[in-house]
């Protein structure tokens, strides 16, 4: 069985007999006059599956509330489970709740409070595996990421990140270990030298996606390990000066 990621208002509600919706709507009616204006915690409530996402406003919940929904409209978002689910399902889908008012000082306490509190699935968008998505939502995303605005959106988020982080020492000491690894599994592999050249340029051209390699550096690379183009370098490689591991 699937370790599915619950957050708390749907468990309440199993017990209670209240949706996770009119849960939500209890906790934002109690804070008597709407504070647009105000910073504190919120929730956004996918409609449809009742996955929640909890956020901080530091200067006020309007502003926030719409940096999200340009971000959303924009493929821009750098939640990939709230950017997947607002293109799946649309804008109705998402609700936006104020569950705390509180000053911006402690804004980021009290959302870290809530988020082990309430346990939402949404804020852990870099655990995707077994936590809140069920098998089936879970393909809906990959085939998602395959769909013009879901490589739009890796381009504009993933990968633009991925490229800065790429550029640091640490990026390119764990880009390099990580071929390293990729061509020892490749060696112990039954594929064929083909099959091997192309899985590591398609991992190349995911962190480098401007860098031309010739097959013939990357044959190298493959049958003996010991030259390969400098790619977390910004100089040229020259044929026969490839820099070793």
């Amino acid at each position: 069985m699937e370790n599915l990621r619950v957050n708390k208002f749907r468990r309440n509600s199993q017990e209670n007999g209240f949706s996770v919706k009119e849960q939500l709507q209890k906790i934002h009616s109690e804070i008597f006059v709407y504070p647009s204006d105000s910073s504190g915690i919120y929730v956004i409530h996918s409609k449809i599956t009742d996955f929640i996402y909890i956020g901080s406003a530091s200067k006020t919940f309007s502003r926030r509330w719409s940096e999200h929904i340009f971000e959303l409209k924009n493929l821009r978002h750098t939640n990939g489970l709230l950017q997947f689910l607002y293109c799946r399902y649309g804008l109705d889908n998402l609700d936006f709740y104020i569950i705390e008012v509180c000053s911006p000082k402690d804004c980021l306490k009290r959302e870290s409070y809530h988020v082990n509190n309430l346990i939402p699935e949404l804020n852990l968008n870099t655990l995707f595996g077994s936590y809140g998505f069920d098998s089936k939502l879970r393909q809906e995303w990959d085939d998602w990421y395959s769909t013009s605005e879901g490589k739009q959106f890796k381009r504009r988020t993933l990968t633009a990140k991925r490229e800065k982080w790429i550029k640091t020492t640490v990026g390119r000491d764990c880009a390099r270990h990580d071929i390293l690894c990729l061509r020892g599994r490749l060696n112990q592999s039954n594929k064929t030298q083909i099959e091997k050249t192309n899985e590591i340029l398609e991992y190349c051209r995911e962190y480098f996606p401007d860098i031309t390699i010739p097959n013939e550096t990357l044959e190298e690379f493959i049958n003996y390990g010991t030259h390969f183009i400098p790619i977390w370098s910004d100089k040229p490689c020259r044929p026969g000066i490839c820099n070793p591991f």
